[in-house]
């Protein structure tokens, strides 16, 4: 079968980049602290608005991958089983050259995250005045 490009693939990544803009929009609009939770839950729900409307069954977006599968052994099963099951069942879908390619910008994001960490710290002692103990708001940040 042909590849599918980018475009034919476009409401697997235009759907959640244009909620991605609508959430940058809405806080930067709005600036309220009840704009974003809002929006959160109103996306968390979304497939099962979709589903209880008649717009889409949970077994299509189950099909396109939108919503994990549904686990073989049902609510019965431990937590644990249930929990790596949605992994092993995702897996094979993984595209792992690409996530190969997006190691390094992984580990750029987390040497910047480190070194922004450090920053804030010094910006808080300067800010406050009081000295901050840095071994443990480096155990706080991770």
């Amino acid at each position: 079968p042909p590849k599918a490009t980018v475009l034919d693939q476009w409401e697997h990544w235009g759907i959640p980049a244009a909620a991605g803009s609508l959430l940058f929009v809405v806080d930067e609009v709005f600036h309220s602290t009840l704009a974003i939770p809002t929006l959160f839950v109103l996306i968390s729900v979304a497939p099962s608005l979709l589903h209880f409307g008649g717009l889409y069954s949970f077994e299509d977006m189950r099909a396109d991958y939108w919503i994990f599968p549904t686990l073989s052994d049902g609510p019965t099963a431990p937590w644990y089983e249930r929990f790596f099951e949605v992994y092993t069942t995702s897996l094979p879908y993984v595209h792992w050259k690409v996530v190969v390619h997006q190691l390094p910008g992984m580990l750029g994001m987390w040497v910047t995250h480190a070194l922004i960490s450090l920053m804030d710290i010094k910006a808080t002692e300067i800010i406050t005045g009081v000295e901050v103990d840095l071994t443990t708001e480096i155990r706080a940040v991770g």
